[in-house]
C-alpha cells in the first residue's frame, strides 16, 4: 500500500513511514527505529550521534560538542562583552563580536603588537613635567639643565670628571655673556695648582691658568709642609712667621 501526500509529503510504503521535509531530507519511521539522516535509532533508545541531519530554528537544551555555523549570538552562557577599566575613567566594555578592543600609547609611549602579543615600550625622546625620582639616576650620555636659576645640591661634595680613569684638569666656569664662554676656576693638572682664566670656553678638556691661587700651609695649624704646596707664591705659616716661597 502506498500513500502519497503532496508538498511537506507522507509516504507510507509497506510498514515504514517514510517523512519528507524541509530541512530533513531523509528521515523514516520503520517498526521499531526512527532514521534520521544517515543515522538509524532505535525506539527506546538515544543516538549519541546524529550524521547528515540539517536543522533549522531548532532549540536545544544541555551540552554538546562540535562546531556550528553564524556568529554565536544566540548562544548562552558564552563571553560576548569584557568590561574594561582604566585610571581616571569609569569601566567600559567592549563587544567581542563587532569590536576590536584597542591598547594604544600616550605620552612618550608606544605599544607594538605581534602575534597576539603586545609590547609596551618607552619613547626614544620623552619629556616630562616636575619628576620625581626616588632611588638612584643615571644618565649615559650628556645632562643639560636648561632655564636654572638656582641649583640645589644636598651632597656636601661634587665629584667632577667621575669615571675618568686618566689624570687631566678640571673646573668650574661661569659664563659671561657668550654660549660656553666665561670665568674658570679650576686645578690644572700638570702644575697640581688651582688656577683662573679668563674667557674660557667650557667645551675645552683642558686649559692654562692666566694666575695661580695662592695657599697658606699652617704649620703651627699642625699643616705639613710637603711639596705639593711649595710653590711660588704660596705661603708658609711657622712659629709665628710667615714664608714665600718664591
Amino acid at each position: 500500500m502506498i500513500v502519497n501526500v503532496d508538498d511537506s509529503s507522507i509516504e507510507i510504503n509497506s510498514d515504514s513511514l517514510r517523512v519528507k521535509a524541509s530541512g530533513v531530507t531523509n528521515a523514516m519511521l520503520a517498526n521499531d527505529s526512527v532514521t534520521l539522516g544517515s543515522t538509524e535509532v532505535d525506539l527506546g533508545t538515544t543516538a549519541t550521534t546524529l550524521a547528515g541531519l540539517t536543522l533549522t530554528g531548532a532549540t536545544a537544551s544541555g551540552s554538546f560538542s562540535g562546531s556550528f555555523e553564524g556568529d554565536g549570538s544566540g548562544l548562552t552562557g558564552l563571553a560576548s562583552t569584557l568590561t574594561i577599566d582604566a585610571d581616571g575613567v569609569g569601566t567600559s566594555t567592549v563587544d567581542l563580536l563587532t569590536e576590536t578592543f584597542d591598547i594604544a600609547g600616550g605620552t612618550n609611549v608606544n605599544t607594538q603588537l605581534t602575534g597576539q602579543t603586545i609590547t609596551v615600550n618607552l619613547d626614544d625622546d620623552i619629556s616630562v613635567t616636575n619628576a620625581v625620582v626616588t632611588g638612584d639616576l643615571t644618565v649615559n650620555g650628556t645632562a643639560s639643565f636648561a632655564n636654572t636659576e638656582n641649583l640645589l645640591v644636598a651632597d656636601r661634595f661634587v665629584l667632577f670628571a667621575s669615571g675618568s680613569t686618566t689624570a687631566g684638569d678640571g673646573g668650574i666656569v661661569v659664563q659671561q655673556g657668550t654660549q660656553n664662554i666665561g670665568e674658570v676656576f679650576a686645578f690644572e693638572n700638570s702644575a697640581g695648582r688651582w688656577g683662573v682664566e679668563t674667557g674660557f670656553n667650557a667645551s675645552a678638556s683642558a686649559y692654562t691658568p692666566a694666575a695661580y691661587m695662592g695657599a697658606v700651609v699652617d704649620i703651627d695649624g699642625g699643616q705639613a709642609d710637603i711639596a705639593a704646596y711649595q710653590k711660588n707664591g704660596n705661603i708658609k705659616v711657622d712659629s709665628g712667621d710667615i714664608y714665600i716661597y718664591s
